[in-house]
């Protein structure tokens, strides 16, 4: 099949990458890993967004996960529905940006 390209390539503004997976695949953890990723590289803030339905609990590792890493977590308690996040996500995002470094 020939050699490919792992690399990331981000464009300017706001990119969006979604991580879905089977329970216990390490989604939470590879946010993380992805997130410190995009911040040593300079040029782009990441900010992970806890949108978990089935898992309550891997919110809060998210949290956790991005205290130690300096990186911005959003979530909002009490919503169930993933889908109905996304434009809230999204400012929040653009306000991160537009804040500076």
């Amino acid at each position: 099949m020939g050699p490919v390209d792992h690399s990331l390539h981000l464009k300017p503004g706001t990119t969006v990458l979604m991580l879905c997976g089977l329970q216990g695949s390490g989604k939470t953890t590879t946010c993380g890993k992805l997130g410190r990723m995009i911040k040593e590289r300079g040029g782009v803030k990441p900010m992970l967004v806890a949108a978990d339905l089935q898992r309550p609990a891997a919110i809060q590792q998210l949290h956790v996960l991005g205290d130690q890493l300096g990186i911005p977590v959003y979530s909002e308690p009490g919503r169930d529905e993933s889908r109905a996040r996304l434009p809230e996500c999204r400012e929040e995002g653009r306000g991160l940006k537009e804040s500076g470094p």
